[in-house]
């Protein structure tokens, strides 16, 4: 083995991977991770309840560091680095579904129960009373005659001249009704009542949100932040866990050399760390209050877990 050789191999896994991924999808296909493996690295990473993806992160780098220490002072371990080289390639793969994600190749989601409060409210919000919808509709007539032509105005005047109309007809019916027939009747006209109230009332909601806009709600989570800074850092964690896997798996294919490849390495190993460092001083600057660190830290988790949680059901299939 030379310096060379290795060199060559940090270099060339490094060019290979980045010149054969190009999104997701691509990445997932340049892995190819077995269905178990991939399940095995979700729950480890769902029990990461502090700062999540970091965290875990942290942990490959400290097992890692853990296993070359061993290796100073005993060989059992070595059976253990083609294990540690695969889990240093799905550190590479978190950093760059990361990076992926700040440059915005993959689509940020909301959650299927995060609706806008603005929706929320309007879900909830009780019939604006009848006489209140013809009131308003009447005085913006009066000062803005031009509405007429509104599509939420002729639809509340065309419910108003329903609502009329159903009035004449029940007075009409009831004045030689039979008194036993009489509730029924009540009971038909309060249901068309209802009816054309919340027909109007709704249109009259969508007019005052056209004509009076109210400010949009301010997005929350992961879409809130301005991701794109934190990319070059997910690019330089992604090179780093790949330059370490490489390393790792160079010393599993020539079934020597650990001495001479890993054992170096416990000298430098505050660079890999001041990266996931990094990471956790860009998230407290992204929610810049105490303890913010960790709610960003987990935000970003959930996205990740998502992406990984789909990618493991679909491995099963």
């Amino acid at each position: 083995m030379t310096d060379g050789e290795l060199e060559n191999k940090t270099k060339g896994d490094w060019s290979l991977f980045f010149s054969e991924v190009k999104d997701l999808y691509t990445m997932q296909d340049f892995f190819a991770f077995p269905a178990a493996f991939l399940k095995e690295r979700l729950e480890e990473l769902q029990n990461c309840v502090d700062l999540g993806v970091v965290e875990y992160k942290r942990s490959l780098l400290s097992r890692s560091f853990e296993l070359i220490e061993s290796l100073k002072y005993d060989a059992r371990g070595f059976d253990k680095i083609g294990q540690w080289a695969d889990r240093l390639q799905y550190g590479l793969y978190l950093s760059m579904i990361q990076h992926l994600i700040c440059r915005g190749s993959i689509r940020i989601r909301k959650a299927k129960h995060d609706y806008p409060e603005q929706e929320k409210e309007n879900a909830t919000a009780p019939a604006t009373d009848l006489k209140t919808v013809i009131a308003d509709v009447s005085e913006r007539l009066k000062n803005k005659p031009e509405l007429q032509k509104n599509p939420h105005i002729k639809q509340i005047l065309m419910q108003i001249s329903i609502y009329k109309k159903e009035l004449a007809e029940t007075r009409r019916l009831a004045a030689s009704m039979p008194r036993e027939k009489a509730a029924g009747l009540a009971a038909n006209f309060k249901k068309r009542v209802e009816e054309i109230t919340w027909s109007a009332s709704e249109n009259h909601r969508k007019l005052l949100d056209e004509l009076e806009p109210k400010p949009a709600a301010p997005v929350k989570g992961l879409p809130s932040y301005d991701l794109a800074p934190l990319a070059p850092l997910y690019l330089s964690q992604a090179k780093a866990f790949s330059s370490l896997a490489s390393r790792f798996s160079f010393v599993e294919e020539q079934r020597s050399g650990a001495r001479d490849v890993l054992i170096p390495l416990l000298g430098q190993r505050e660079t890999w760390f001041r990266l996931m460092e990094r990471e956790v001083k860009a998230y407290n600057l992204l929610e810049p209050f105490e303890g913010g660190e960790r709610r960003a830290a987990m935000e970003f988790t959930r996205e990740v877990v998502r992406i990984l949680d789909r990618e493991a059901e679909e491995a099963f299939r």
